[in-house]
């Protein structure tokens, strides 16, 4: 399935053809065998034949493109899901706990999953508790690098509702620095010079919720080396595509969501020293 995390021939068949159009196998070949290696003739023309068969793409003097016809279908698919998904305005529905002091957990099999379930869970929270300020402690800022368009939407919903936001980061790494060029003009970013609460963890309130993401321990780890051997200049350049790979293995981690007020202010209160 295109956008799935892991793409057949096919899936690459068509989304190259997207930026593509009317080229020839050999093109196709060359340029997407870079990123898989080599491919068999017999893999090429089974998924041709089938993208063909389907009517996803067509063939013209050797070359090939899109089926305008499907693509007009996948426009408006699209259309539909920005409609309901991405626009800022859609609540989505996502079970908070409702009663003071009671938690809720979700667990995930790797950080891109929780990260795209945590986008859906802040703008649910960013409905229900309107002109409140959000509060982060994140050890890394990782998502940025990994989850560009994801992260966003994120800021496209917040700069929606004129939501502030305060964060903390647990690190001066060059990634680190470079993600406050992604916040958007309300925000407040502070990098410390060292960690304020356990690696493995990343902490978000708002209003009295309380979300507490613990990711595991060799996970942390390989965070952290990553981001202390990244080097670049975070005025000048951007992250390198290739450490996007480690948030793309299994690692499993968990989410927390607890009602309490208490704890939920004493956190905020702890953030806002540092602004």
């Amino acid at each position: 399935m295109i956008f799935t995390k892991h793409q057949n021939l096919a899936d690459r068949i068509v989304d190259y053809l997207a930026y593509h159009p009317y080229v020839s196998l050999r093109e196709m070949r060359k340029d997407i065998e870079l990123n898989t290696g080599r491919i068999s003739y017999q893999a090429w023309y089974k998924s041709l034949r089938k993208l063909l068969d389907d009517g996803v793409i067509v063939k013209n003097n050797l070359n090939y493109s899109l089926n305008t016809t499907w693509a007009s279908k996948l426009a408006s698919l699209s259309f539909f899901v920005k409609s309901n998904y991405l626009n800022p305005k859609v609540a989505h529905s996502v079970a908070l706990p409702q009663r003071e002091k009671t938690k809720k957990k979700y667990k995930f099999p790797d950080l891109l999953t929780m990260d795209m379930f945590w986008g859906h869970v802040a703008v649910t929270l960013i409905i229900k508790n309107p002109g409140r300020p959000f509060y982060f402690y994140n050890p890394h800022v990782w998502f940025f690098v990994a989850h560009e368009f994801e992260s966003k939407a994120y800021f496209e919903s917040i700069q929606f509702y004129n939501v502030k936001n305060y964060t903390i980061v647990g690190s001066r790494s060059s990634i680190d620095l470079w993600s406050e060029k992604l916040h958007p003009k309300k925000s407040s970013y502070y990098c410390s010079p060292k960690p304020l609460f356990d690696h493995r963890l990343y902490l978000t309130v708002i209003g009295d919720c309380y979300i507490e993401v613990k990711i595991r321990e060799q996970m942390a780890r390989q965070i952290d080396d990553l981001f202390k051997q990244t080097l670049f200049d975070s005025k000048r350049e951007s992250p390198p595509d290739d450490i996007k790979r480690l948030f793309k293995q299994k690692s499993p981690c968990v989410m927390t969501i607890e009602k309490n007020k208490e704890k939920a202010d004493k956190f905020a209160r702890k953030i806002r020293r540092y602004f």
